[in-house]
């Protein structure tokens, strides 16, 4: 196990725990405001307002919570995947089994960039809780029907700033890695060994690593 770079993003914890809560606080306010949510509930909206209906139900009242529920856990889980980049890769028998040379510059930049993704996802998973709860709200409960029109307008907006967010930093996690985490000996060694070219080391041959290299097993 190799000591993590302190330049590189952790696990966005607050951020998925803070749009857990958010979506809780969704399911509260509904459950408290239940005996006012009209029977049937409006279900789909148009330009002209409700357009769909169904019976009231708790499923029917939350249905796109649970959807929404089920994003997050998407994002958490991609989000998880920066602890995999220092892992060692089963070994492939084909090639003798021997171990492809371990690169802590590769490794280190994938779990920058896999990083900020994780955190622009948790961005963008707080954007989608809180302007789904606003509109649920908006939506079933009548004494917060003036704030329909808002809400519909968060939902539309919401994605795409956090869709924004998101894309900017993976793009610029992906330029700034390669300034940060150059390719090392280990890592042309590696690109030879799986036959994909040597990797382009900067002036001066960048760092390497040999006490993290693997060594063939007896």
């Amino acid at each position: 196990m190799t000591t993590p770079d302190p330049r590189i993003p952790g696990y966005p914890q607050r951020l998925i725990l803070t749009s857990l809560g958010v979506l809780a606080l969704g399911f509260v306010i509904l459950a408290a405001n239940w005996p006012f949510i009209p029977d049937p509930v409006p279900v789909h909206f148009s330009a002209d307002g409700p357009d769909r209906w169904e019976p009231k139900t708790w499923w029917s009242v939350t249905f796109l919570r649970w959807g929404e529920l089920g994003v997050l856990a998407l994002f958490a889980g991609i989000a998880a995947l920066g602890a995999a980049a220092h892992r060692s890769m089963p070994v492939d028998p084909a090639r003798g089994g021997v171990p492809a040379p371990f690169s802590r510059s590769l490794a280190d930049r994938l779990a920058y960039q896999l990083g900020h993704l994780g955190r622009g996802l948790g961005v963008l998973g707080l954007i989608l809780s809180a302007g789904m709860t606003y509109a649920a709200v908006a939506t079933t409960i009548p004494a917060f029907g003036a704030h329909l029109t808002a809400s519909i307008v968060v939902i539309l907006l919401g994605p795409l700033g956090g869709g924004l967010v998101l894309v900017v930093l993976a793009v610029r996690a992906m330029f700034r890695s390669r300034e940060l985490f150059p390719p090392d000996e280990d890592e042309k060694a590696r690109h030879e060994f799986l036959g994909a070219g040597p990797a382009t080391a900067p002036p001066g041959g960048g760092r390497s690593t040999p006490h993290l290299r693997r060594t063939p097993r007896p």
